[in-house]
């Protein structure tokens, strides 16, 4: 009797860490499409650098981010930096 409350406790301890990661995930790419929504704004304003702060944001938020690398790389593209631009590009595709 004793082991299975255990396991139960053990699996509810589990539960709850797996839901704190799926929130905290959940959050980060909040943040992420946030930060993407400013940097496409700032472009909008020919403001290229704060534009490629704010993409480099959203993909440190979230690595696997293609919009964010496709819009960095555009910023790069419009600023002359075409090695930039080019990985940039690659990674969004």
């Amino acid at each position: 009797m004793i082991r299975i409350f255990t396991s139960l406790q053990t699996w509810r301890a589990l539960g709850f860490s797996a839901l704190l990661i799926v929130l905290t995930c959940w959050g980060a790419v909040e943040q992420a499409e946030d930060h993407l929504k400013r940097g496409l704004r700032l472009m909008r304003e020919s403001r290229l650098e704060p534009a490629i702060a704010s993409f480099t944001d959203a993909i440190r938020l979230d690595p696997q981010y293609s919009t964010a690398y496709l819009n960095r790389g555009k910023a790069f593209l419009n600023q002359g930096v075409e090695k930039k631009a080019l990985a940039d590009l690659t990674t969004a595709i």
